[in-house]
């Protein structure tokens, strides 16, 4: 598993869905964003809240 990187340390250098720690008013937690433009986190249509960590995802599970 993939460690949690500060976005004050670096952003990912590929645009795509990652996981990212978000720290908003009414919803704290881990989400699904996707990173477009080399600059922004897009989690959530409507809000403004800061992202403050971001992993890669996790590979798939293998399937039989």
């Amino acid at each position: 598993m993939s460690e949690w990187i500060s976005v004050e340390d670096r952003l990912p250098e590929q645009d795509g869905y990652y996981l990212v720690n978000v720290l908003c008013e009414l919803a704290n937690g881990v989400y699904l964003a996707k990173f477009e433009n080399g600059a922004t986190f897009m989690w959530h249509p409507f809000s403004k809240a800061d992202v403050t960590h971001w992993m890669p995802l996790p590979e798939p599970p293998e399937v039989d």
